[in-house]
């Protein structure tokens, strides 16, 4: 386990310790350096070379290795490495990079070599064992086996090339002899298809003939179909005369009138419908603000009356005179006296009346002075003034009007300003609804005059509606479009008729009428077949060249087999001559031959089968694909709380199959239907976790993980921590997390307890 990751010089970073624990989960900020710590533990663990894409990321990222970057590991127990590759492919996630590759492109990696090796049952690494058969197959085949089959191998070779060309010389002599029996089989059977040939030939020129008679047939009653049409047309054109584009403007025009109109009509009954609304609640504010103005006009002569009680206020305030002490002074006098009586009862006897006389008239003295008398205001009758109005003012209005004289008198003057302004507010509302009332009849007066206009345009679009014949615009438009296409019509027709009359030299369109009702007589009376589809009359077509073109190649090849039969005749059986007994005994060598390499195939054959077999288990991915599809199914229905099977068809993320929540099974790839983002980091993190575990063997035991739940809800999170806490348990791999979610690092110290070690990031 890494217990500490020391950064001396990495990034952001200088001279930072970071303690690891089984469990370690970094938190902070975007761009608080979590993943600056990422690539310090895969600079740690991997030490990518600067050759490699990640070498020279971190070069350019953070400078060259022990020079500009420093970073070390410290582990309990025996140190460990991982390749980068394995690295960031299975044993880490990057942020937003939750991906695995799985494929051909995989299958040198060690950790892929692993899995497939776990996967077996007995633990035998089927690739291994394969090895060391092909090392002492190899061994052998170098010696004197190798030696005699490459001697029998030449010698097979000449005499497998002698034994070819025997094998082609005698095909020859026998294709010959063939041919020159079937070529005189052939000259007569040509014959025979020459004039069965012709006799097809004859029967599908007289079919086409019949065909084109019924075509012209045809063309002369379309002719007298356009001149009956025409003339059905030009009557036509005559009940559409009165439509022009014209007329349609017009009533275009006087359509929009009446709808503008209407528009009009309708905006000045909206008007006079609001201000009748309107009059309704400009009464009801004018009763409000009477009923506010009467009761500010009540509390005004309340005020003015209470005010007349407690104003001038002199008049209730009464001055009066009292005595008053000074306190200092009579102080003074009983310590004068004091002393006095004190100095006479101690001091000497001849001063004893000194001291009695003396302090007693100073005591006295200053004893008449202490005293002294003062002018006070007795308020009592103004308080009570006050009290009185106090009382009126609440028991009337419900209001406080406060404890001194002057908020007695501003409660008093608030009252006034009270009653000005609802004074005012009332006139305003009156003057409001008196313009209200003037609106209303002036809205009146334009309703009426828009519906009069109303009136008057839609009689107007009635009228020229109906003297067109129609009921509106749109069958106005449609009886034009119409017009239009019968004009079209009716000018593709002249021209026809007028091709037509050029073509049989018709000097009228009545004599071309009276010429082709003849001719259709008379085709009629030489047709004897039904018409053909155009697609079997130009069948017929091509059938008939092609006949015409072999009839031809027929008789020519007639004539050359004519003059091949004799000359080959003979030519075949000089050359036939020897060539079996040739043949017979080159096969004899090649099969003595055979056997001996047969032979030494066998001694070497026994090993190279077994080793094939191992091969074969190593690429084989049926029992180990379904195990492996059993274990992620298991930790990816942990993830989403329910059972979804999952099964690969190959060693490749984009076979596997992984069920929705309907149970559907959905692609992990780009095509076909695909799972969701979150479903498929789900997915993805369960078949790293299955994946990591088999890969291992109890060695590399570390996850690191980077927003691995960022596509995840916060159900699907708390079950991927507890997917993690269960991996944590069975494995004791150290696991550390990155984030930037707050709400993850609350779950994960929840989930994990102690084991749980959380470094908070600040950032910039």
């Amino acid at each position: 386990m890494i217990t500490n990751l020391a950064l001396k010089q990495f990034g952001k970073f200088r001279d930072r310790d970071f303690p690891l624990a089984p469990v370690t989960l970094f938190y902070g900020e975007n761009e608080a350096g979590k993943t600056t710590l990422f690539d310090a533990l895969m600079d740690g663990l991997c030490s990518p070379p600067g050759t490699k894409a990640s070498g020279k990321r971190l070069a350019e990222r953070y400078g060259l290795r022990d020079k500009e970057r420093f970073c070390r590991l410290a582990f309990e127990g025996e140190p460990f490495s991982i390749d980068e590759a394995d690295f960031l492919n299975l044993f880490a996630v990057r942020s937003g990079t939750i991906s695995l590759e799985i494929d051909k492109n995989q299958k040198g990696s060690e950790w892929m070599k692993a899995v497939k090796a776990a996967l077996f049952s007995g633990g035998i690494d089927p690739q291994a064992a394969a090895a060391k058969l092909g090392a002492e197959i190899g061994s052998k085949a170098k010696g004197s086996l190798n030696k005699e089959a490459q001697t029998i191998n030449g010698e097979l070779k000449s005499l497998q090339a002698e034994f070819e060309k025997l094998t082609r010389d005698r095909q020859e002599c026998l294709d010959m002899e063939m041919k020159v029996r079937q070529m005189g089989a052939r000259a007569g059977e040509k014959e025979k298809e020459a004039a069965a040939l012709k006799a097809e030939l004859v029967k599908l020129e007289k079919s086409l003939e019949q065909q084109g008679l019924i075509q012209k047939k045809k063309n002369a009653e379309s002719v007298l179909s356009d001149i009956a049409d025409i003339l059905r047309k030009s009557g036509e054109l005559k009940n559409h005369s009165r439509f022009t584009p014209d007329g349609q403007e017009k009533i275009r025009l006087k359509a929009g009138e009446a709808d503008a109109r209407r528009a009009e009509a309708e905006k000045a009954f909206s008007g006079e419908r609001e201000a009748e609304e309107n009059r309704g609640r400009f009464v009801a504010e004018q009763n409000r603000r009477a009923d506010d103005l009467d009761r500010a006009r009540k509390a005004k002569a309340l005020a003015e009356g209470l005010k007349s009680r407690i104003v001038p206020r002199e008049s209730l305030v009464r001055k009066k005179t009292r005595l008053a002490v000074r306190k200092t002074l009579l102080a003074a006098a009983l310590a004068v006296l004091f002393a006095a009586a004190l100095g006479g009862l101690l001091g000497p006897a001849a001063y004893r009346a000194w001291f009695f006389g003396g302090g007693g008239f100073a005591a006295a003295l200053l004893g008449v002075f202490s005293f002294y008398r003062t002018m006070w205001e007795d308020v009592g009758g103004l308080e009570a003034a006050m009290a009185a109005a106090r009382e009126s003012w609440k028991k009337e209005t419900g209001e406080d009007a406060g404890g001194s004289y002057e908020e007695i008198l501003g409660a008093f003057e608030r009252a006034r300003e009270r009653a000005a302004a609802a004074e005012e507010n009332f006139q305003s509302i009156r003057r409001q609804t008196a313009a209200n009332e003037e609106e209303i009849a002036r809205l009146a007066l334009a309703a009426k005059k828009a519906a009069q206009a109303r009136e008057a345009s839609r009689q107007g679009l009635k009228e020229m509606l109906d003297a067109a014949g129609v009921g509106g615009l749109e069958e106005y438009a449609s009886r034009l479009a119409t017009k239009n296409a019968l004009q079209k019509q009716y000018g593709e027709l002249e021209a026809k008729l007028a091709a037509a009359r050029a073509e049989n030299q018709a000097a009228s369109p009545h004599a071309l009428e009276d010429l082709l009702r003849r001719r259709a007589a008379e085709l009629g009376e030489k047709i004897t077949m039904r018409e053909m589809p155009p697609a079997e009359v130009q069948r017929r077509e091509n059938l008939r060249r092609q006949k015409r073109q072999l009839l031809e190649a027929l008789r020519e090849e007639e004539k050359k087999n004519k003059e091949d039969l004799g000359r080959k005749d003979g030519l075949f059986r000089g050359q036939f001559q020897g060539i079996p007994e040739r043949l017979a005994a080159c096969g004899k060598n090649i099969a003595q031959r055979n056997r001996r390499l047969e032979e030494i195939k066998l001694e070497m054959e026994a090993g190279k089968i077994a080793q094939e077999i191992f091969l074969s288990l190593s690429e084989d991915s049926g029992a180990m694909l379904e195990e492996l599809s059993r274990e992620i199914g298991k930790i990816f229905s942990a993830f989403t709380g329910e059972d979804r099977a999952v099964r690969f068809e190959g060693f490749s993320v984009d076979s596997a199959r992984v069920c929705d929540s309907s149970g559907q099974p959905r692609q992990t790839g780009e095509t076909g239907p695909t799972l969701s983002a979150g479903t498929r980091d789900a997915f993805l993190l369960a078949a790293r976790l299955a994946l990591a575990r088999k890969a291992s063997s109890g060695g590399r035991a570390l996850v690191v993980l980077d927003e691995p739940f960022i596509a995840l809800d916060r159900n699907r999170t708390g079950r991927g921590l507890a997917v993690l806490k269960e991996f944590f348990d069975k494995t004791g791999w150290q696991i550390i997390l990155f984030t930037k979610d707050e709400a993850l690092e609350k779950q994960a110290r929840a989930v994990f307890g102690r084991e749980l070690l959380v470094h908070g990031l600040a950032g910039k």
